[in-house]
């Protein structure tokens, strides 16, 4: 008990801090959802105003921060178990520390791949809770792509070269204005590998004052994330977080419906 307790804990604090990456288990009833792969790859860059660095700067600082509080989490908690939790503490530290360079490189427009793959993750994994806790597989498994460690953006080619069933982009990601409101812009792609196409192309808008906020438990009841607001410290963070938002719950819609039998 303690150990499942434990490592419980391990990946809430990974997932809620990180943001990296997100497999949660599944349940094998092939014939309720099939299990699937997603790669996210992050947006090479952002279209912003001069007078909006000031945020990004703080949205980028953040991460660097969380990931020192991540570190820091585990250490702690490692003080607190027997020998063989140590172990297991230990390896989860290093698994950390291997992507520090990511951590310090975060541009504040990676936020769009990262919180997208996390916020898929709580949603796959309502689908998770609602089947039988028996034979567990894994059904999502997810990461996101840096764009520089390709030499393509060609999403048909990246599925292929990966060999996973999904890859989604976000493409001309801009800053803009609709009645004196800041707006977020940008185009989500989605591919499928078994359909060999591109199967979801949309324009999201997004708004710093966070407009139709739709809860995740909203787009997938009975999801177990609840919410009430979006939580943002500054007008850019609110406006990404409200644009992610949006395109989440047309990711998730798109792949839901297909995995499903």
């Amino acid at each position: 008990m303690l150990k499942s307790i434990l490592m419980k804990h391990l990946l809430s604090t990974l997932l809620t801090i990180l943001s990296f990456s997100y497999s949660p288990g599944q349940e094998n009833n092939q014939q309720a959802f099939k299990p699937f792969s997603l790669i996210i790859l992050k947006p090479e860059k952002a279209s912003i105003p001069d007078s909006l660095k000031i945020y990004a700067d703080s949205i980028e600082r953040k991460q660097a921060q969380k990931y020192l509080a991540t570190i820091k989490s585990l250490e702690k908690l490692k003080e607190s178990v027997n020998e063989e939790m140590k172990k297991a503490i230990e390896l989860q530290i290093l698994q950390v520390k291997s992507r520090e360079e990511e951590a310090h490189t975060f541009k504040y427009y990676h936020s769009l791949a990262k919180q997208t793959l996390l916020e898929l993750g709580f949603l796959f994994g309502s689908i998770h809770e609602q089947l039988n806790n028996s034979n567990k597989v894994n059904i999502f498994t997810g990461d996101v792509l840096d764009p520089s460690s390709v030499t393509t953006s060609d999403l048909k080619k990246l599925g292929k070269h990966y060999r996973v069933d999904y890859m989604a982009a976000f493409e001309n990601v801009r800053t803009g204005s609709r009645n004196g409101v800041l707006t977020l812009k940008y185009t989500i792609k989605l591919y499928s590998r078994k359909e060999d196409k591109v199967i979801l192309k949309k324009e999201i808008e997004g708004n710093a004052l966070v407009e139709n906020f739709t809860p995740l438990s909203d787009i997938y009841p009975p999801c177990g994330r609840h919410e009430y607001s979006i939580n943002c410290d500054n007008y850019l963070e609110c406006v990404f977080k409200s644009a992610i938002r949006f395109s989440t719950e047309e990711l998730f819609k798109e792949i839901e419906k297909r995995q499903r039998n």
